[in-house]
């Protein structure tokens, strides 16, 4: 069985996007570079190439036996972009990817679990990598995985339920701003940091602490959904 690998660095709108630019460069008859694929999505080739492992693993793409790095779509792979290429919020394109998914006992344990217990997306991405088996994943990475299945299954519909209403979202993202401003004058010079936080994530993880950690990084990059912007 090939080793389960979660996305790396990308959003699973940003993923979408290079699976219908493979389509689009023809990936459904013949095996494309990615160097192809890079220049008709608009994506650094290096994001492309570290998240072709996960495409390959969970079966969205196939790599040629006798062109290594040259990849093809999976026939399942093909009506799912293709469906998701015309609408991406069209039914036939979540039941495309659900089928597809389907086919991997993982997803099937997922998928479970979830029926059981609820769609918890806090409590999800400390579990994710530790089902998947993949240990070392960034936080984009996991949520990314989280809103693919989200978007097949329509978990996201329970979740948006859960969801604070959009004006006291940004209402409590403009508050934290301007008193961020005040503490920290120096935010206004415009400096532009790219962070990247790489976790290491196994059984004797305490998932307790790192769900904490989780919080505190979400609060303090504006992403959190949490109880601190009810007050």
């Amino acid at each position: 069985m090939q080793e389960l690998k979660l996305p790396r660095r990308l959003s699973w709108e940003k993923l979408c996007q290079i699976l219908v630019s493979y389509l689009n460069a023809g990936a459904d008859r013949e095996y494309i570079s990615v160097k192809d694929v890079a220049e008709k999505a608009g994506v650094d080739e290096k994001n492309i190439s570290r998240n072709n492992a996960f495409f390959k693993s969970w079966g969205f793409l196939e790599e040629s036996k006798d062109t290594p790095k040259k990849y093809k779509l999976a026939e399942d792979a093909i009506r799912f972009v293709a469906a998701y290429r015309i609408d991406p919020n069209s039914d036939a394109a979540r039941r495309t990817l659900q089928n597809l998914l389907m086919k991997n006992e993982v997803v099937k344990t997922i998928v479970e679990k979830i029926d059981a217990e609820g769609f918890d997306r806090r409590r999800l991405m400390a579990e994710i990598p530790l089902i998947v088996g993949d240990a070392k994943v960034d936080l984009v990475g996991i949520q990314s995985f989280l809103d693919m299945l989200s978007y097949a299954f329509e978990w996201e519909v329970v979740e948006a339920k859960k969801q604070k209403p959009v004006e006291q979202v940004r209402e409590a993202k403009k508050t934290r701003k301007e008193a961020t401003e005040k503490v920290l004058p120096a935010a206004k010079t415009g400096v532009n940091l790219q962070l990247q936080l790489v976790f290491t994530i196994n059984h004797d993880t305490d998932v307790e602490k790192l769900l904490l950690l989780f919080d505190k990084i979400a609060y303090i990059l504006g992403l959190s959904r949490g109880d601190e912007d009810e007050s």
